[in-house]
């Protein structure tokens, strides 16, 4: 990971933790590690490209991930976001 997405990633992780002390406050079963480890940064960086207007190509080879997975990704980010 580039050292400029460093910092929010820590700061998704702190609001991660956060979700799971409330969680756990609220008596809902949860493993604080498992939930935390489903948060993983590989496409951070090609999202960020992406945002910034690189062409498909570009932001493939940030990736290790088949074409598919990436372009289905930045849909589903972009519906969120919506």
């Amino acid at each position: 990971m580039k050292g400029y997405l460093a910092n929010p990633f820590l700061k998704l992780q702190e609001v991660a933790r956060s979700v799971v002390k409330g969680m756990i406050a609220c008596k809902i079963e949860v493993d604080e590690d498992e939930f935390l480890d489903q948060f993983n940064p590989g496409m951070m960086e090609a999202v960020f490209a992406w945002c910034k207007g690189a062409k498909f190509i570009e932001v493939q080879k940030l990736t290790e991930t088949f074409e598919g997975t990436t372009i289905r990704t930045l849909r589903r980010l972009e519906e969120l976001v919506r």
